[in-house]
């Protein structure tokens, strides 16, 4: 079963640095990866809506109203990493990475919005979901820790990610951390859409003369 350590040396091996036993061993490459693994997970986290990274929430509504702008603010989960759509949203189109909550309104450049929302930092320090619903139903990509639960392809993008971190402080190059960011940039695109595939995508439209009669 892969470690953290594993990735971690992975993403040493792609650019020539020296193993590590742990991520306390005191050497750089050791201190370099406890120093950066978990930001560089999390940015790849957010990225895309990875299916081992997805969970559902039903949000708990807060006793007190936004100043303005709305009626209700949400409380959002601890891990959440990256919102990616609510019920709404999802009423209406099935999974899609790029879905940004409007409708194609009959092939038109004309959009409805499936949903209003808005992500906000509230005077308490707390992160809320405004919005004029009284509940709200969300999916989020959230702080997935679990190396156990990542997928394969995954692995190799976390330990490419890594290694364009750590490269210029391990190995001194700049050569070498410009290519290893240059190689992920190319593996994320093939892995975002190998990851979308495993599920179905459904584009809802309406007929415009159908609107009209309704």
């Amino acid at each position: 079963m892969v470690s953290k350590v594993d990735i971690c040396n992975l993403a040493l091996q792609n650019i020539g640095a020296k193993s590590i036993t742990t991520l306390t061993d005191g050497t750089v490459e050791a201190t370099e990866c406890n120093l950066r693994y978990d930001t560089v997970r999390r940015s790849i986290l957010e990225l895309h809506p990875w299916n081992f990274a997805i969970k559902r929430a039903a949000l708990n509504k807060l006793s007190t109203s936004p100043a303005f702008g709305a009626d209700n603010q949400f409380g959002l989960p601890s891990d959440l990493v990256r919102m990616f759509a609510t019920e709404e949203q999802t009423d209406f189109i099935n999974f899609g990475s790029n879905f940004n909550g409007y409708l194609t309104i009959s092939n038109q450049t004309s959009f409805s919005r499936a949903d209003e929302y808005k992500l906000e930092i509230a005077p308490t320090g707390e992160k809320v979901l405004l919005s004029d619903d009284a509940a709200k139903n969300i999916i989020y990509v959230f702080d997935q820790e679990d190396v156990a639960k990542f997928a394969p392809m995954f692995v190799e993008l976390l330990a490419k990610a890594l290694g364009a971190a750590i490269a210029y402080k391990v190995t001194n190059s700049r050569t070498m951390a410009s290519a290893e960011k240059q190689e992920f940039t190319d593996m994320l695109r093939s892995s975002k859409t190998v990851d979308a595939q495993q599920g179905t995508f459904e584009r809802t439209e309406q007929s415009t003369y159908l609107g009209v009669r309704q």
